[in-house]
């Protein structure tokens, strides 16, 4: 029994030598890839640390690569790698607009187009953060400021380059309350429909003493009309006299006032009166707008006095051109001895009106 145990013995350790004698007789990389079964190599078969990167060829196929525990979740990253291969996950980083240290992204940092439209908040961009003259016409796109994009009064005159505002630019018309306009307009412009003051505006039209005619040319004796600039009755009849008015079209008369003087030591003005009329065009109707009456019985030497009215009203107030038609009438008469006419003179009316609104 001993002896056949060691000739088994001995029959095992001559195939052990063989063996190792024929693996150390193979050449190196008599193994090649086509003499390996598929998946025939497993982890279990490879001494640590025997697969190096020297010893793997080319890139290693995304197939061939067991990822099971190499993945994190959407919306996280790989944090870190653990020594078994295994990884630790994260939440991914966000930047917001609070994480940003002011002034810490500068110009020079962004390429250009870089920051588009979309990535913006509304209101994330305020003028403290713009320098001074950063955004300019070729930065902004046709039409992207709109009306209600800009705060009332930002907009000022200094901020607009000469030529900046044209007719395309305006839509609509303007409020007259969002211009305000100082300086000269050189060239033609034009207004289409009526323009207002932003307060009223008071004028004077005066007619002088001399420019009034007598009603009737069989009493032109009666009326001396002086180069001076004023008339004075030369007989002692009534003399009635009249001269033609022209006002702005919707003007708002507001004072009829004439002026006098009695510096005759004999004659005085005994009720003589200036009207000022106005006649509605289609059917010649006669309106008395305003009146003035002056009784002066004591004299009063080289002094002019006056007498106005301030209740103008009547058909043709405000003044309306297309329908009618305005003249002064002045009716004269003094009393009293002596033939001293020169000396009661009418120097003129003068008529006050506002205007608020010019009409075409």
């Amino acid at each position: 029994m001993r002896t056949k145990i060691f000739t088994i013995l001995m029959i095992i350790g001559f195939l052990s030598l063989l063996a190792g004698a024929e693996a150390h007789a193979m050449k190196r990389n008599a193994v090649r890839n086509k003499h390996i079964k598929n998946k025939a190599v497993t982890s279990k078969k490879l001494a640590n640390k025997s697969v190096t990167n020297a010893k793997i060829k080319g890139p290693i196929s995304l197939s061939k690569i067991n990822t099971a525990g190499l993945e994190c979740a959407a919306g996280s990253s790989i944090r870190k790698v653990n020594t078994d291969g295994s990884v630790e996950c994260e939440a991914d980083d966000t930047i917001g607009a609070n994480d940003l240290a002011d002034g810490s992204v500068s110009a020079s940092k962004l390429a250009d187009g870089a920051v588009a439209t979309g990535k913006l908040a509304s209101g994330a961009i305020t003028s403290d953060k713009l320098a001074d003259n950063s955004v300019t016409t070729a930065k902004i796109k046709d039409g992207e400021v709109k009306t209600s994009d800009l705060a009332d009064g930002s907009v000022t005159a200094g901020k607009l380059v000469t030529g900046a505002v044209t007719a395309s630019k305006l839509a609509g018309n303007i409020p007259q309350s969002k211009i305000n306009f100082s300086g000269s307009i050189s060239g033609n412009v034009q207004v289409t429909g009526n323009y207002r003051f932003a307060s009223a505006k008071t004028y004077f039209h005066y007619i002088n003493g001399n420019e009034f005619m007598n009603s009737d040319s069989s009493d032109d004796a009666d009326w001396t009309r002086n180069g001076y600039g004023y008339g004075y009755p030369s007989t002692d009849s009534y003399t009635y006299v009249v001269a033609p008015v022209h006002l702005p079209q919707g003007a708002n008369i507001s004072q009829l006032l004439c002026y006098f003087l009695d510096d005759s030591a004999g004659l005085n003005w005994d009720t003589s009166s200036a009207f000022l009329y106005s006649r509605y065009l289609p059917s010649q109707t006669r309106n008395e707008l305003a009146r003035v009456t002056v009784n002066q019985a004591a004299r009063d030497s080289n002094i002019i006095f006056t007498k106005y009215d301030n209740s103008v009203s009547g058909g043709g107030d405000p003044v309306d051109n297309a329908l009618y038609g305005y003249w002064l009438a002045v009716t004269l008469d003094v009393d009293g001895t002596g033939t001293d006419f020169y000396y009661t003179r009418l120097y003129g009316c003068r008529i006050a009106y506002y205007l608020q609104e010019v009409s075409q």
